[in-house]
């Protein structure tokens, strides 16, 4: 997860906008997950993003258009905007 932060740290032209809406396993070989309050801590303090927006919305994910199905998926998911700091003068 941090290679994928890194890379989108350099990316991002300052003042770039990271909109996110989903989970956090952003690389699918990484097997840890991290707290979402951890993962926006390292955001904000390492990486120096400033949350713009930030909510968990409830969405639904594979129902079947069938309205005899049973099945739903329900998930929450981490929505927010950032954006990144301008570098700092040296």
């Amino acid at each position: 997860m941090i290679l994928f932060l890194d890379a989108l740290a350099k990316l991002l032209k300052p003042e770039g906008l990271w909109i996110n809406f989903g989970p956090l396993h952003f690389c699918s070989e990484d097997p840890f997950a991290m707290p979402l309050d951890m993962f926006k801590s390292l955001l904000k303090n390492e990486y120096k993003f400033e949350f713009v927006k930030d909510e968990i919305v409830e969405t639904s994910y594979g129902q079947s258009s069938e309205d005899n199905s049973m099945f739903c998926l329900n998930l929450k998911c981490a929505f927010w905007t950032c954006k990144k700091h301008l570098k700092e003068e040296e």
